[in-house]
């Protein structure tokens, strides 16, 4: 899944990259996602937004994973426990909760 870098560091293998895709997405305007994803990476990004707007956000990131799909946030970031849609897998990684 990961190649080593001469540095060290990890880089996606190349055959897994044409399955992603990069786009800009406003946080605070409608989403125009219809399909359902398995992980969603949000790392040190909901720090700079009030507590109210991160729980806005984490429950529509929650609402678009699959059943089981994982929500990656930041070390200083965490989900409020008023979200009953996901729970906690350690202190970065989140589970939807449901069923398939």
């Amino acid at each position: 899944m990961f190649d080593v870098t001469a540095d060290g560091r990890y880089q996606v293998k190349q055959r897994l990259c044409s399955f992603a895709q990069f786009k800009k997405l406003n946080l605070m305007d409608t989403w125009p996602h219809r399909k359902k994803y398995d992980v969603i990476f949000c790392r040190n990004v909901l720090i700079y937004f009030d507590r109210a707007t991160q729980t806005q956000l984490i429950r529509k990131f929650a609402n678009l994973l699959v059943p089981g799909g994982k929500l990656m946030i930041g070390h200083s970031e965490s989900a409020p426990k008023t979200i009953t849609e996901i729970e906690a897998e350690g202190k970065t990684c989140y589970r939807r909760l449901g069923y398939h």
